[in-house]
Parts: C-alpha cells; structure tokens; sequence
C-alpha cells in the first residue's frame, strides 16, 4: 500500500494543456504573489527570513528540463511538480515531516557565486530552493521546488552544502 503524502496534491480535472496550465499558473499567482483581493503575498520561512515570490517565476518553477544539470531552457510544463505547488508554502513554515535547511553556493548564468537556501523534505525527497538576499533586509527569492528521484543527487545536496539546521513537525 502506498505511502500517503504529508500534504495534498492540487489536481484540477477536465481541463485542456493551456488551461490547466493558466489554472496552475493563476494559483501560484494568488498563493505567492498577489492575493485576489490585490494585497502583496508576505510569506516568511520558519526563522521569520521574508520570501518573494517573483511572478515570472512560475515558468522556471513548474518546468522541467532534460539537460537541468547543464542549465539548458526548459522543455515542457511540469504537471508533477505543479501538482505540488501548495507544498512550498508548507516547507519553508515546516508544517509537517522532517526539513532540513541548508546553505550553499553555485554558479549563477552569469558566471558569479550565488548563495541558495534548500529546504529538503526527509519523507517526501521534495526539495525548495531559494536564492539569499543580495542586500542586508532584503527577501530570499523563490527559484524552483520539485521532488527528487535520483538519490545520488541528494547525496550530492548533502554532501555539497551545509546543513543549518533540521525541523521536525
């Protein structure tokens, strides 16, 4: 029997590739971004740290790419990543299961150091990935969150970054 998952799945039925898509899209949207009564989204992380949500970011986010280690564009819509888009909420405020934050740095496209926090989830190997603050009292900023499959990429996050702290729910 299957393992239930520590959070729902957002599934909308009936729908065909661009409005599924745009029904995605609208929630990332009005979870993230703007609320539909116009107010600014604040979501913050279990330390209080503020998080952005750039709403061009859904494109990055809930796409998956077959060359993603070599930083190639983006090939198609990710209905499995979409699926968990109410997920990220869920990890950065570690509301259920075990999450392990990290710090580490890699190469952005334009060739200089970045500093990322990653959000793990033990019981789910779902991964949140946010970029620091490029400024003191600035936000993070939200760059992508899917599950991961490949356990010798995992060991890789482990292995290449440091852990900062673990949070159990």
């Amino acid at each position: 029997m299957p393992r239930e998952s520590l959070w729902p799945f957002l599934t909308f039925d009936g729908l065909s590739d661009s409005d599924l898509i745009n029904a995605y899209r609208k929630v990332y949207l009005e979870t993230y971004v703007q609320a539909p009564d116009g107010q600014r989204v604040m979501l913050h992380d279990w330390t209080g740290a503020h998080v952005n949500f750039p709403p061009w970011q859904f494109d990055h986010a809930f796409s998956k790419t077959s060359q993603y280690r070599e930083g190639l564009d983006h090939d198609t819509f990710s209905l499995e990543r979409a699926k968990r888009m109410l997920w990220i909420r869920e990890v950065i405020q570690a509301t259920n299961g075990t999450v392990f934050r990290y710090v580490g740095t890699r190469q952005s496209g334009r060739g200089r150091q970045v500093k990322r926090r990653s959000f793990l989830v033990h019981e789910e190997n779902y991964l949140v990935v946010l970029n620091d603050p490029d400024a003191e009292g600035k936000p993070f900023q939200f760059i992508t969150a899917y599950p991961v499959y490949d356990l010798d990429y995992l060991k890789r996050i482990r292995r290449e970054n440091t852990l900062l702290e673990e949070r159990r729910a």
